[in-house]
């Protein structure tokens, strides 16, 4: 049973091979090969609680010394949102086999997505690319952590070796971007932006640091336009709401801008910047009493803004008792 199933699995024929392995279990419920190769399988077809059933029987039943196995089951845990059972195995297995490229890259990852930007993460990412120097995730996912670790310089220089391996890597293309953005590089930034939107004009979280990019620009047209692409994809999308309110403001469309910031108000009743531009707005076509309402209300909710203070100062300076 154990040949066939595989000569199936070199064969790719993966459900025939499912088949053969789950009868071997039958007549050998503690085969513990056969439970490995399930569980890797079951974790392809991402049906992960049975791939962790396996994985773990796997181990039960005598194997504790295959690194391969525990990076297996340590992204089965990290697909069912289980953070400290994927970090335990990806050490379990770092702890048989610290030459495992993936191990290293995984737990990394895996720390990331837990917050934990450290030195630790660094030198798993470090001992990743040293393992295998032409991956490009490898790098991308260095310069990943030093920019949420704001180290512009560093995550420069590792995004920039992804593109130098792949000039039309995706995310590392945002990456750069957004890199750049915040190195004050603005017009550098520009051609990154451009290569990520040709290729994919439907990703949310490009569409806003373009968008907002552009608006830095004072490409205020584009800027909406991005947006608007936004909203069509994510209806209830508060940030892009709020930054449509602010360029029809720029662009003195009061009326939209103020229905932008209304729609902010019904998804989050307590922002409190929505509530101060409205003042702002209605304070701009002298509708003091409105403004002064919406100050009021922004400062209910965030009493230590000293511009709703100065803005309704200057209400009572213009206009004397506003009520």
């Amino acid at each position: 049973t154990l040949f066939r199933s595989d000569m199936d699995w070199l064969l790719n024929e993966k459900d025939t091979a499912l088949h053969y392995y789950k009868k071997t279990i039958k007549y050998n419920s503690v085969h513990k090969d056969a439970h490995l190769k399930l569980g890797i399988l079951y974790k392809e077809k991402k049906q992960n609680d049975l791939a962790k059933k396996h994985l773990e029987t796997a181990i039960v039943v005598g194997i504790t010394s295959d690194p391969f196995l525990y990076l297996n089951l340590g992204i089965v845990y990290g697909r069912l949102g289980n953070a400290e059972k994927e970090i335990q195995n990806y050490r379990k297995g770092l702890a048989i086999n610290d030459e495992i490229a993936d191990l290293h890259n995984n737990l990394a990852i895996s720390l990331m997505k837990n917050g934990i930007y450290s030195d630790e993460t660094i030198e798993h990412l470090l001992v990743a690319i040293e393992l295998n120097h032409e991956k490009k995730e490898n790098y991308y996912n260095l310069g990943n952590a030093y920019l949420n670790m704001n180290k512009l310089k560093l995550a420069h220089n590792a995004i920039e070796k992804a593109l130098e391996i792949d000039g039309k890597y995706y995310e590392a293309n945002m990456a750069m971007a957004l890199i750049l953005q915040k190195q004050n590089s603005i017009n550098a930034a520009s051609k990154y932006y451009e290569v990520a939107y040709e290729m994919n004009q439907s990703d949310i979280g490009l569409l806003i640091n373009y968008g907002t990019y552009l608006m830095d620009i004072e490409s205020y047209d584009n800027a909406i336009e991005k947006f608007k692409k936004v909203i069509n994809i994510d209806p209830g999308n508060l940030k892009a709401h709020f930054n449509m309110g602010i360029l029809y403001g720029i662009l003195q469309k009061n009326s939209l801008a103020q229905k932008e910031f209304k729609k902010v108000l019904k998804l989050d009743s307590r922002n409190h910047e929505a509530y101060k531009y409205l003042g702002v707005l209605n304070a701009y076509v002298s509708n003091y009493k409105n403004a002064f309402k919406y100050y009021k209300k922004s400062m209910a909710i965030n009493p230590s803004d000293p511009e709703n203070y100065f803005n309704i100062a200057v209400l009572y300076e213009q206009k004397g008792n506003i009520k």
